[in-house]
């Protein structure tokens, strides 16, 4: 049910902005035999190509980023919502997106322990939520600067964009929140993916800078795929 309600909502919030996604119709849940189901249901979209090239999932994932605008102005969802089967810890409002992060990524390290079973793995996860990530997204608002919360995909690569017949590239499987506009390109350095070609995230830059200080771009969308990754383990 959660599933099925995050990705209504996700995609809801995207069409309302651009039509780069299936309108979503409904969703909702039922028993059968003492069993509950969720269903959701979405328009039907033709797939052309997948991926779809560089420039033009870079032109529709940017004007979902530059036109949508929070509803709070602060980072987070209004529901919680899902990536593969792990709900995300977004359905939170808050100015800071160093603090929502932090927060998505504790739950992910939380149940990755219990799965890794790995001595080490506390620790080491204590760190990053300690240390890395306050040193690589607190400066993004602090010292006059600030960045603006953006819809995000939540899950973008090229299993779940593509190119419509109307030769624009469109969104699915979505697991959207108020983010950092960088949030969607954790996916695009991942080397098993094929927008982890450069020309993916070269024609993003193009359309909207690295956001300042930019000198930790790699290294911060490198630990964006990280939580990715991590995720993908525990199915």
């Amino acid at each position: 049910m959660i599933t099925c309600r995050g990705e209504y909502e996700s995609l809801k919030s995207i069409y309302s902005v651009c039509a780069h996604a299936p309108a979503p119709l409904g969703w909702g849940s039922y028993l059968e035999d003492n069993i509950d189901y969720s269903y959701l249901l979405v328009e039907f979209l033709a797939i052309q190509k997948q991926p779809a090239d560089a420039k033009d999932l870079a032109a529709s994932l940017a004007e979902l980023h530059l036109k949508s605008q929070s509803p709070t102005g602060k980072f987070g969802f209004h529901v919680p919502t899902c990536h593969t089967r792990n709900v995300q810890a977004v359905d939170l409002w808050t100015d800071s997106w160093c603090e929502l992060f932090s927060s998505h990524l504790s739950r992910i390290i939380s149940h990755a322990k219990t799965a890794f079973k790995w001595p080490e793995f506390d620790h080491l996860g204590k760190l990053v939520l300690s240390k890395i990530v306050p040193a690589l997204l607190l400066p993004l608002q602090t010292d006059g600067r600030s960045i603006k919360p953006c819809l995000v995909h939540g899950d973008c690569w090229d299993g779940n964009t593509a190119s419509g017949e109307d030769g624009r590239a469109f969104f699915f499987d979505v697991a959207s929140f108020y983010a950092h506009n960088e949030y969607d390109l954790g996916n695009w350095r991942a080397p098993r993916h094929a927008v982890s070609d450069s020309a993916y995230t070269d024609a993003y830059k193009a359309l909207i800078p690295v956001s300042e200080p930019g000198e930790y771009f790699t290294v911060s969308i490198h630990y964006r795929k990280g939580a990715k990754t991590l995720t993908q383990y525990l199915l």
